[in-house]
């Protein structure tokens, strides 16, 4: 089936197919990016357009489990997707191939790609991959974090509404959530009003409980970090409600999030109130008792001396 033909099939099925075709093709694709490849600077515009068409294909594998037959082939793609953005100059990644990526300098290579001009398209996927990539303190090493949440705003809203791209909107919490990190970034996603986004995503009943809600609730969980965003959510009654039903979720993961949202929005506040209540109550018993102490031991002295 002509790739081309599965990335513009416009219907809630396409996904589902495009898994299906890359899942029986993958390793034929890969063979023949690799001959085509090394020589892509030779190539003219159709061939080209294959290649792209192809690589676009694969991307969608990365949504099931990683056959193991599939595993070398999956190796063979990052070196020849590096080989592209390097001699050109023109993946959403899972962890037992990070090591891989690492060693390759990929992040370094993507770092030429964030200021790319009139390019919206080039500078969201690659800070997408960075997301990816970088740890908790090469995140916080980020520079421009409005420009960061204002990318990352523009596409949400474009995906939030599109049932045919819903793989892409869970990729893109995914990754939002790491950037989220970002002290800077959390700001910014209160100050450009990115939060009504994600309590869409986590509550309106169209999006999956396991496969986008629990992801939008994750990143609304890393948010509740943040003093404002925290107030702005224990405000929203419709949130709350919500987020209190999936404490008795049958998926567990789900009641995590859930709890951990409770405990920094609700049940922490309570704590704290509790702790600081007991602790007065010790201090004023230990002061009673204190002066019980000395009231006894002065009655002792008195007695003594009298007799």
């Amino acid at each position: 089936m002509c790739p081309h033909y599965i990335l513009y099939y416009w219907s809630k099925q396409r996904e589902e197919v495009a898994q299906k075709v890359c899942d029986k093709m993958f390793n034929f694709y890969v063979e023949t990016l690799e001959s085509l490849v090394p020589d892509i600077a030779e190539r003219n515009e159709p061939i080209v357009r294959c290649l792209r068409q192809i690589i676009a294909l694969i991307c969608y594998i990365d949504s099931n489990e990683i056959k193991v037959e599939h595993y070398e082939f999956h190796l063979k793609t990052i070196d020849l997707v590096l080989h592209v953005l390097t001699s050109a100059d023109n993946l959403f990644v899972r962890k037992d191939r990070r090591n891989k990526l690492f060693s390759k300098g990929l992040s370094q290579i993507l770092l030429r790609y964030i200021n790319a001009k009139h390019a919206g398209h080039v500078q969201f996927n690659t800070y997408r991959i960075l997301a990816v990539l970088m740890n908790e303190t090469d995140i916080k090493t980020l520079t421009k974090p409005r420009k960061i949440t204002a990318l990352f705003k523009t596409f949400f809203e474009k995906l939030i509404d599109d049932p045919y791209r819903q793989l892409r909107l869970r990729s893109t919490l995914i990754c939002l959530k790491t950037l989220a990190q970002h002290g800077e970034i959390k700001h910014e996603m209160v100050a450009q009003d990115v939060l009504p986004l994600l309590i869409r995503c986590a509550t309106e009943p169209k999006f999956d409980v396991v496969q986008r809600q629990k992801y939008s609730l994750g990143l609304l969980w890393t948010m509740t970090f943040n003093d404002e965003a925290a107030t702005i959510l224990k405000e929203n009654q419709k949130f709350m409600a919500h987020v209190k039903l999936l404490l008795r979720s049958d998926e567990q993961d789900l009641r995590k999030v859930a709890d951990g949202i409770m405990w920094k929005l609700d049940k922490k506040a309570q704590f704290m109130a509790k702790q600081e209540r007991d602790q007065s109550v010790i201090q004023v018993l230990a002061s009673s008792t204190y002066k019980y102490d000395i009231t006894i031991k002065i009655y002792v002295v008195k007695y003594e001396i009298s007799l």
